[in-house]
């Protein structure tokens, strides 16, 4: 189950890199703070 979730959040981060600045800006994220989530650990909360 644990893995299960470090799998999602990792690919939830990867999706991140891929959004246009106006897809980020509408779910309240700079290009910065997209970047910062996208490269944490995939087992980071």
């Amino acid at each position: 189950m644990t893995l299960l979730l470090w799998m999602q959040k990792r690919e939830g981060r990867w999706v991140l890199r891929e959004l246009t600045d106006d897809q980020l800006r509408d779910i309240g994220l700079t290009r910065r703070e997209a970047n910062t989530e996208a490269n944490k650990s995939f087992f980071w909360d």
